[in-house]
């Protein structure tokens, strides 16, 4: 939670310094309303909340047990994943929003905004549903749904996919994966919790920036991301 703070600090610190076509007011008015009816965004996240409603009856009909999915990846792996990624997912997501925000024909501002207000939504739905659902982690410990590490590798990824597309996105991806699965390797996620904190990882600053483009198509203004994912 400390990362997803600072993290967002910085943009909104950075973006000050520039200046964007979709003014605050806009952004607020008719993004981020927006964002919720973009219409591939829903169906990716109703497919995915069905997907960890099955995993979650499979979970509690004893068909998949956390238990004995705990060891399963390599150590190295595992302690990648868990410690390092987990730790400093933030870094390679501030360098490239930096670097987005210097090549952004609009000043920086579009693109550190998208950034900050992505990360800021990813983490207060994720920390609202872990307080509201209170469900107990395989470990004896809280807050189990949905997995906190997941929901934000997974929106770094997106965000770096947002800025510069697939080709520069596939590794973060790769490493939100390994993040999310070294939660069940260490006994401290249920598969449901990681699935569906990934999809709020990933689906959260997709809408955003697909409101966002709809929004410059209607202004005939630039789209500055890139749309990578058709569902």
């Amino acid at each position: 939670m400390k990362r997803f703070i600072l993290y967002i600090l910085f943009i909104f610190v950075w973006q000050s310094l520039a200046a964007g076509s979709i003014s605050d007011r806009q952004y607020l008015t008719e993004v981020l309303p927006g964002s919720i009816e973009a219409e591939k965004a829903g169906r990716l996240f109703v497919t995915g909340s069905l997907l960890t409603l099955g995993t979650y009856t499979l979970e509690r009909g004893g068909i998949l047990e956390s238990r004995k999915l705990e060891g399963f990846m390599p150590a190295p792996m595992a302690s990648v994943g868990n410690h390092y990624i987990s730790q400093y997912w933030f870094l390679p997501a501030m360098g490239f929003t930096m670097l987005a925000g210097e090549q952004d024909l609009q000043g920086g501002r579009s693109s550190l905004r998208y950034a900050g207000t992505s990360l800021a939504a990813t983490a207060a739905v994720t920390y609202t549903l872990k307080r509201l659902v209170n469900r107990q982690r395989p470990s004896g410990y809280d807050y189990s749904f949905p997995s906190g590490h997941s929901s934000a590798s997974w929106a770094a990824a997106s965000i770096i996919d947002g800025l510069y597309g697939i080709n520069y996105a596939w590794p973060f991806y790769l490493m939100a994966v390994n993040t999310a699965l070294s939660r069940v390797n260490d006994g401290v996620h249920y598969p449901s919790d990681i699935l569906f904190g990934s999809l709020l990882g990933y689906v959260i600053p997709y809408a955003l920036r697909s409101s966002e483009n709809s929004l410059r198509a209607e202004m005939h203004s630039p789209v500055l991301f890139t749309l990578t994912l058709e569902f």
